[in-house]
């Protein structure tokens, strides 16, 4: 078996919007984990906290989601750009 690497950072893409943030992950196959909250790290938290969540049952049978230690990996925010997307 090939070595597996764990991904450090994961990008979150994130959209103001009446008094709210919007943020999603973009980049796992199965999944889009996205989120709502009324602050940046509420809104980091809200994402940690579903993809361990998924990763308890969705992905308890990946050979590389299911060995990320999500408290360890740093997230970062960037802002969504429509242009990105089309």
């Amino acid at each position: 078996m090939g070595l597996q690497v764990q991904p450090q950072k994961i990008q979150i893409t994130v959209e103001q919007g009446n008094g709210e943030w919007w943020g999603w992950i973009n980049g796992i196959k199965t999944f889009l984990p996205t989120s709502v909250a009324d602050t940046i790290p509420e809104l980091i938290n809200n994402l940690r906290e579903l993809l361990k969540d998924w990763q308890r049952h969705e992905a308890k049978e990946d050979p590389v989601w299911s060995k990320v230690n999500f408290d360890q990996v740093e997230f970062e925010t960037v802002e969504y750009k429509e242009e990105d997307y089309e």
